[in-house]
């Protein structure tokens, strides 16, 4: 009888683990697709357009900010950008972890700004993450990586 208890208890947890792994998967898999639709829009040929489908992801954009075509978005929801801003074509925002961008910024061609990164001192390469927070009248060149 115990015999037949423990082989049910295996069964369960077995189904319990496969059941988190298809929701961790399928989760990732809807994330992938966002990130997906988001880099489509980039290639729409207004930005009017762009910046509406933007904030429709989440991205909170001031008024007056342009986004020029190629822009891509991760975790676009944890993304602020002020007034008046511009961001580049090509440009990469990271927002795994909170990503701010203040008023009147220029960010230029293909400026890559991550806030989140592997841990190369850690045994299991873990990730770390930490806010960045461009502060207002900041120009960014271009390639610049942060």
């Amino acid at each position: 009888m115990e015999q037949g208890i423990t082989v049910e208890r295996t069964r369960i947890v077995k189904n319990n683990t496969t059941n988190a792994k298809v929701v961790r998967r399928t989760k990732t898999v809807s994330l992938e697709f966002v990130v997906f639709l988001l880099h489509l829009t980039g290639w729409i040929p207004s930005h009017h357009i762009r910046r509406f489908c933007y904030r429709l992801a989440g991205v909170k954009i001031g008024a007056g900010s342009t986004l020029h075509m190629g822009t891509r978005f991760y975790y676009p929801a944890n993304i602020k950008i002020g007034k008046d801003t511009i961001i580049g074509e090509g440009a990469v925002l990271d927002g795994r972890a909170c990503l701010t961008i203040g008023d009147h910024v220029d960010l230029a061609t293909e400026v890559m700004i991550y806030n989140s990164q592997h841990d190369i001192q850690s045994v299991d390469f873990h990730a770390i993450s930490g806010e960045v927070v461009i502060e207002d009248y900041v120009f960014l060149g271009p390639r610049v990586t942060i």
